[in-house]
């Protein structure tokens, strides 16, 4: 959503403040002849644990959420 990337990369001043997708997307951009592309997918994969970690442990809730949405 334009509003998670857009929102964060106005308020913040500095390097230090920013999002991490903001910070994938400045690295991509600031690559003159070809981007760090180990660099990139390294933050691609710790930008995707933290919402992984949360689904793996509470995967038995988030089946059961389905399971009930649909008997009724």
């Amino acid at each position: 959503m334009w509003s998670q990337y857009l929102w964060p990369l106005i308020v913040t001043t500095t390097g230090e403040m920013r999002v991490i997708q903001i910070g994938i997307k400045m690295l991509l951009a600031s690559e003159q002849i070809a981007p760090e592309w180990n660099v990139i997918m390294a933050g691609t994969v710790i930008a995707m644990l933290p919402p992984l970690i949360v689904l793996l442990v509470l995967r038995k809730s988030f089946v059961q959420g389905i399971a009930m949405q649909t008997t009724k």
